[in-house]
């Protein structure tokens, strides 16, 4: 935390991306939110999928037919047994039915962790650059974009899907639609703070194996073919991404990675901090060794 014991949250990247931040047209600052099929994790926006082929189905279906007051038969709720409910997600987090894309920057609590450095970071010589996370929120929320700490603990994953699968199959009953996986895409997708609830969660539900990185999300969710998106090209792959812009009051401090001085020289950052209206920024050194 800063002086003022306000929270920071960290976003590591390379002494190219910083620049690049505050050199950017108008003279504004600004970060991007990449595609999430761009993150590191494999599984990245789709771990919501994983947990969803866990789900005890049975139990879901029998808690639904013991409830007399909705008045399903046995009959009805056998057809839901055949549902691979993950393809329904699939399609959803895939974008093949809503056209809806994520993005994602990511940010850590942590400011000094060497695994951080050396997967984010140009290999421990980049920075990591702190946020005032009270200073930022209203410039997200101005860009139509979220912030919220990732989701590791399995348990709360589990309860809170299988009550939304508890509750959409409840009204999809309803539809009495003998295509049972259509009925059921055609009941989520028509429901936007269903939608919206699923895409949270396939942006901040992340494997547990991650835990470490204590992560925070900045995302949006966008129409594909209805919004303003950009595209970059890196390592073979065109890579779609929004910018959101912020005021350099923001920043709080900056990290310099354990092998920041080994290429660069922090005299030379220090004025282009002051020639980008940053001289408040703190600078640090990581206390990590790597070499």
């Amino acid at each position: 935390m800063d002086s003022c014991n306000e929270e920071v949250i960290y976003h590591y990247t390379s002494v190219e991306v910083l620049m690049n931040m505050f050199n950017g047209r108008n003279g504004k600052s600004s970060l991007w939110a990449s595609g999430a099929n761009s993150m590191n994790d494999y599984l990245e926006n789709h771990w919501v999928i994983e947990v969803v082929k866990r789900l005890p189905i049975q139990k879901i279906l029998s808690g639904i037919l013991n409830r007399p007051d909705l008045g399903i038969n046995a009959k009805t709720i056998k057809k839901y047994e055949s549902i691979y409910f993950e393809d329904l997600i699939l399609d959803i987090c895939s974008n093949r039915d809503s056209n809806v894309i994520t993005f994602l920057s990511s940010l850590s609590y942590e400011k000094d962790k060497l695994s951080q450095w050396r997967a984010y970071a140009d290999n421990g010589r980049g920075v990591a650059i702190g946020f005032t996370k009270s200073k930022l929120k209203p410039f997200l929320k101005a860009n139509n974009f979220r912030l919220n700490d990732v989701v590791y603990c399995e348990k709360e994953q589990y309860n809170e899907l299988e009550r939304f699968m508890y509750n959409l199959i409840i009204e999809d009953v309803q539809n009495e639609n003998d295509n049972i996986f259509e009925s059921l895409n055609d009941t989520l997708l028509k429901d936007d703070r269903r939608l919206d609830c699923l895409l949270e969660w396939c942006a901040t539900y992340k494997n547990p194996a991650f835990a470490e990185e204590k992560e925070v999300r900045i995302w949006c969710s966008r129409k594909l073919y209805r919004e303003k998106i950009e595209f970059r090209h890196s390592q073979g792959s065109i890579i779609p991404f929004m910018n959101f812009s912020f005021d350099a009051s923001c920043i709080a401090e900056i990290v310099l990675g354990p092998k920041f001085t080994e290429a660069n020289e922090p005299a030379y950052l220090e004025s282009f901090l002051f020639h980008n209206k940053l001289e408040h920024v703190n600078l640090i050194s990581s206390k990590a060794t790597y070499r």
